[in-house]
Formats: C-alpha cells, structure tokens, sequence
C-alpha cells in the first residue's frame, strides 16, 4: 500500500531517532530507541507522541453545523468562549452513520469560532478517513459545507503523564491557563491562546489513567512545541509498546487504561467509555434506536455498573426516548454501586 501521507513532524522525529514504520499505508514512528523508558515517561513523567498520522478536516460555508447535524449523532459543540484572550470550548464526540445505520466512522468535532460559518475541524481515525469523505461529498453542499483536508498544514501531539499539565500550561498557552485548571477539564474541553483557527488548541483526553492532552495546529507551530517539549524533559515517545490488541505489551505490563492506542488513532477505550458510547450512538441514531433499543439498555447498564459516573450521562438519552423507567433504574443502580451495595434489578 502506497502511503496517503506523511506527518510533517516525521523529519524531525526522524533525526531525534525515531524508527518508523507503516500503518495503513502511513508512515508511524515506532520508537526511539527505547520503548520501557518511553512506557515509564507515559506514566511517571511526561511522554510526547505524534499523532498527526489521523485525518483532520475544516468544513466550513454558509452552514457548515447545520449541514453536518443531519450526518453525525450526538449532540454538537457549543459555540466557543473568549475571555480576555483565551478562547475555551469543548469538543463532541460523534458517531457518522449511513442513512441504513452502518458506521462510516467516529470523529471529534470542535467549533472554531462563536459564528456557525467560522467552521469546525473534525479529528478523524486513520481508517474512517476514506469512507467519511466519500459520504460528506454524497451529503454536504459545498456551498453551505465545504471540506478541506488539512493534514498537510497542520498537526496533531499527544502530550501524556502526570508533568504533562504544568509544561503545556507554560510552552503551548504561555502560562494564561494554569495547570490545575488544565487537570480539571472534562474531556474534549480545550484552550486556546487566541483565534482557535490560528492558535494552539489543548484539548483533555479522559480516556486513558495517566492525565493527557492532544494539542493541535498549524503543523511549524506544532513541530517546533514538539521539539520545545523534549529540551523542557517530555520523553519522545513511539508505538512500540502498544500491542495489536491495543494493550502495552512491554516486559509483561499489559495496563490498557495507561496506553495510548495511538496506532489506532485514538487512546484506547476504558471498558465502561466503549459500552456508554456504544449506548449513546444507539439512542441518539432514530433508526438504530428502533432496532436496537434492548441492546443500548444493555450497554447502559453495564457502564453504569463498571463507572456510576456513566448514570448522568446516559439516564438523560433514556428519557429523550420517553424511557423513564430505564433512566430511573440506571440512577438507582448509581446510587446502590455509590454506596457499597448491588441493585438486585441491575441484571434485569
């Protein structure tokens, strides 16, 4: 397979002693030398990693978000604040579905600007690139939804470990954000100092036990924080240790929530984020919702019981669908897992 592209970080990964290899058709830094050390900046320190091997769109037009609500499940982003300088929003995660309910891909979406027609940048796996753009180009009027590809003038970095707050706090938004609002975010929240199209955007990643971040932009801009980064102490980090079925695989450790998938495109799922996501693009899909509402009270179920969390999220789905019962049991079942105990309806 020839490669569809190349990181513009991967000339400098290169002469920092990256070893690459091929991942569907793209070139990926496996490592530097050192996958154990890389492993340990991951989870002791801070480890760096490209992962601008993904597919970042910009869509923009007279109505880019209205046009994109009728082809993507959930909820879109709100529009973004800013406050003194520093913008903050939140990106949403999404599932994208053929009008038969077939997966076509899943993508982060962030609004770049307060106005609709200021666009959004879509992060999208490596192996949803090609079927979501020949579906957006079925479904989207450029007039009122144009997509560009812009993998080759941006970039993306994942910034991983328990240092990785305080030094993207100081080199990615001088300082305007500190690191302990930084460690508060919910996932998908992010920051930017300045426009979000013209700026560094830091978005928290809540899918993995070490606190991450990805940060994303124009691909010098990214490439020289890259290289800032490793001088201030972030270990430069490759794929090696992640193992085909998504789990680190170096001397013995297999801890899958401490991972990043990278090579999948995406931090690998905590098992209770994999069954709440699965129920939320259920319910929020009219035509898999039909089909296959038994199956989403299923997965709620089972993410309540693995993360309580899960019950304020999900119950709320339920009820949009007229299910109150449903959301009510998941709430209760939240309370009993809160307290110690078991909800003997929970298997029901």
């Amino acid at each position: 397979m020839t490669s569809r592209h190349s990181s513009p970080l991967l000339a400098t990964l290169e002469r920092a002693g990256g070893v690459k290899a091929d991942y569907h058709g793209t070139p990926l830094v496996r490592h530097f030398g050192d996958p154990t050390a890389e492993y340990r900046a991951a989870t002791e320190s801070a480890a760096v990693f490209d992962r601008s091997h993904r597919t970042r769109l910009i869509v923009t037009g007279r109505a880019p978000g209205k046009m994109m609500s009728g082809v993507l499940t959930g909820r879109m982003p709100t529009p973004p604040v800013e406050t003194d300088g520093v913008w903050a929003g939140r990106a949403t995660y999404h599932a994208v579905l053929t009008p038969k309910g077939k997966m076509v891909s899943d993508l982060w979406l962030t609004q770049l600007g307060a106005d609709d027609a200021e666009g959004y940048l879509l992060d999208v796996p490596v192996a949803g690139r090609e079927g979501l753009l020949a579906l957006f180009k079925r479904v989207l009027p450029p007039r009122f939804a144009a997509v560009r590809d812009a993998i080759g003038d941006t970039a993306m970095i994942s910034v991983v470990g328990p240092d990785a707050a305080e030094l993207l706090s100081r080199l990615a938004l001088n300082g305007r954000v500190g690191p302990d609002e930084l460690r508060t975010q919910d996932e998908g929240e992010w920051r930017a100092v300045g426009p979000p199209e013209r700026s560094l955007l830091v978005a928290r990643i809540a899918e993995v036990r070490p606190d991450a971040w990805s940060v994303t932009g124009s691909a010098a801009v990214v490439t020289a924080l890259w290289e800032r980064l490793v001088e201030e102490g972030a270990h430069p980090a490759g794929h090696d240790f992640i193992g085909d079925d998504g789990a680190a695989t170096v001397q013995g450790n297999r801890h899958l929530s401490a991972a990043l998938d990278l090579r999948l495109g995406r931090p690998p799922f905590r098992l209770s984020l994999r069954n709440y996501r699965a129920a939320q693009n259920i319910l929020a899909h009219p035509v898999l919702c039909e089909r296959l509402a038994d199956l989403a009270w299923v997965l709620a179920r089972r993410a309540v019981q693995q993360q309580p969390g899960h019950a304020e999220e999900v119950a709320p789905l339920f009820e949009h669908q007229g299910q109150h019962e449903r959301a009510a049991r998941l709430r209760q079942m939240a309370q009993a897992k809160r307290s110690g105990g078991n909800d003997p309806r929970s298997q029901h």
